[in-house]
């Protein structure tokens, strides 16, 4: 009887102790799935965008607005010295900032498109210790948008996103149809799924019997960002916007990518038939695709943009 009791007692202080290590672990996962820490803060920098502008002879001007929740998002307007009447808006991707898209500034400003790279809220110089994949992001752009079109006077605004970014603008689309014209590089087709893919990444177990196990993070997870936060990450859907709109959009997605598969864009393609094409591109790294390809992403991206600019020729 001594003994049954003394493995009763070890048993559920043993049972005690997987709970609570359960509990850290899924909090951990939540807080730091919507936290940067400061030191992987990406600072924009501001000679980089003076040597961008200088290229092409590009005219900088900081751009700023306000979220609706009394956060300062900051940004960079480039000017095209022989602008050809349309805009576009790059958006970066997670633990980046506006100096990541840099690369696609400089090839849009030298074929006169105006510019404007934006901070994601909790990225580089925007305010926010939150960022949620689209869900607050969704307004934020909006109101990029409307400061395009009333301070800029802007004509016609395409978008370009890279990861995240990506996500974001399709995500826009639900709300939004100010756009002619999309390119999304890598995006993931909703949060859930990709969160799915990432701990599995993470923890080694992606295609292993093991990798089914990981809902079991991912939701309660879920259920503590939406009780603690105010955030239902299962919102984050560029699948259902994406459904829900008509405007022209570019996916392109490496088969090589391991941070997000290329499942995401392949199950995008399926969101609708009208105004959407898919270019699995060759084999390069996540988010790496402009440098890896240069004019061959270049190409694909003007000349999809050209496609819904019809009042102008390259």
């Amino acid at each position: 009887m001594a003994l049954s009791k003394r493995a009763w007692r070890l048993g559920s202080i043993a049972v005690a102790g997987c709970v609570l290590i359960f509990a850290a672990a899924v909090v951990t996962l939540a807080e730091n799935g919507l936290r940067l820490p400061p030191h992987l803060r990406a600072v924009p920098e501001q000679k980089l965008a003076l040597a961008v502008g200088a290229k092409s002879g590009a005219r900088l001007d900081a751009a700023e607005i306000v979220s609706a929740d009394g956060l300062r998002l900051r940004g960079w307007y480039f000017e095209p010295k022989q602008a050809n009447g349309d805009t576009v808006l790059l958006l970066h991707g997670v633990a980046d900032s506006r100096r990541g898209v840099m690369r696609h500034a400089e090839f849009l400003l030298r074929y006169g498109y105006g510019v404007l790279a934006a901070d994601s809220r909790g990225h580089g110089s925007s305010e926010g210790t939150l960022f949620s994949y689209g869900i607050r992001e969704v307004d934020d752009v909006g109101r990029w948008v409307n400061w395009l079109f009333d301070q800029k006077q802007i004509r016609r605004l395409h978008g370009l996103g890279v990861s995240m970014g990506a996500a974001i603008l399709l995500q826009t689309l639900e709300r939004d149809s100010r756009f002619a014209a999309l390119v999304a590089d890598s995006p993931f087709a909703t949060f859930r799924e990709v969160a799915y893919d990432r701990i599995n990444l993470v923890l080694g177990t992606r295609n292993t019997p093991l990798a089914p196990l990981c809902w079991g993070l991912l939701t309660p997870a879920f259920v503590y960002t939406s009780w603690k936060m105010g955030i239902n990450l299962n919102h984050a859907s560029p699948l259902r916007a994406l459904s829900a709109s008509n405007v022209p959009v570019l996916l392109m997605h490496s088969p090589a990518d391991v941070n997000i598969p290329v499942s995401h864009s392949r199950k995008l393609r399926t969101a609708r038939d009208a105004n959407l094409e898919f270019w699995e591109m060759p084999e390069v790294r996540h988010g790496e695709a402009l440098r890896q390809l240069g004019p061959q992403y270049e190409q694909r991206v003007l000349d999809w943009f050209d496609r819904y600019s019809p009042a102008r020729k390259r």
